[in-house]
């Protein structure tokens, strides 16, 4: 069964799956063609830690949610739990829609200081999904 949303819903389990429709393109005038817009700020990657995900429909739902919000596109890594949003909006908007979902959500800081902390960062990351491999 197929929803107007276009999420797909298999009636035995209740799992979805997010089937992406392509609209047509429609040329849109821009910014600098209308005197009553300003221009909008520069568009800037975001990383976000989201919580709760277990299965690849839950990143898809992250995914489908914050690519509701209008100049933003997103990208959600289930593995990783990561999300990766180019925008320009607040990040207070981005962390209310991925909790509107029904999950947790952290911008993600990089961490100050010397090169080598990146290296912790991923150190830290690896030991966390070796563990959770190891225990599934």
């Amino acid at each position: 069964m197929v929803t107007a949303a276009g999420l797909a819903r298999n009636p035995a389990s209740g799992c979805g799956t997010v089937r992406r429709r392509f609209p047509e393109v429609v040329r849109v005038a821009a910014v600098s063609e209308r005197a009553d817009v300003a221009p909008a700020a520069e568009p800037a990657v975001v990383e976000l830690a989201v919580g709760g995900m277990t299965c690849a429909s839950c990143a898809a739902r992250v995914q489908a949610r914050l690519n509701k919000l209008d100049g933003v596109t997103a990208t959600v890594n289930l593995a990783t739990e990561r999300a990766w949003v180019t925008t320009a909006r607040p990040v207070q908007d981005l962390l209310g829609a991925v909790e509107a979902a029904g999950y947790s959500a952290a911008m993600v800081v990089p961490a100050a200081g010397g090169g080598d902390s990146g290296t912790a960062t991923d150190e830290a990351a690896v030991q966390r999904l070796r563990r959770r491999l190891i225990l599934a």
